[in-house]
């Protein structure tokens, strides 16, 4: 029997998931050379950026989830493993810098105000 906190947890996930995919694609604001802020849309520089700053965290962040699946699908493993699993879902709290950045992208991309809160 599923949970809905369970299937509530899986659609977290995929947002989040799908966030990765969605940076690679998201055009930030930069200063070249001259000291000029422009608006960088080159995918290949977004990819590079991202690659630089935070994708590593928003990588090890999604994948503590399968922690959490493993442990659920297998109950009767061993304790070991089942506390390594747990540690490693604690990993998943690296996910909540990524919270402001996604209400970022969604208001501007949106063109909302007040959105779940102020930055």
């Amino acid at each position: 029997e599923v949970e809905g906190a369970f299937v509530v947890d899986i659609c977290v996930d995929v947002v989040f998931f799908l966030d990765i995919v969605f940076v690679f694609k998201t055009a930030y604001y930069s200063i070249n050379k001259e000291g000029k802020i422009i608006l960088l849309e080159d995918y290949r520089a977004i990819a590079q950026q991202y690659l630089r700053t935070t994708f590593f965290l928003d990588v090890v962040a999604q994948l503590s989830m399968f922690g959490t699946y493993i442990s659920c699908f297998w109950p009767d493993m061993d304790p070991t493993l089942a506390f390594i699993l747990q540690i490693f879902t604690l990993l998943r709290m690296a996910r909540l810098h990524r919270v402001g950045r996604l209400k970022t992208t969604l208001a501007r991309r949106f063109k909302l105000t007040n959105f779940f809160f102020t930055t």
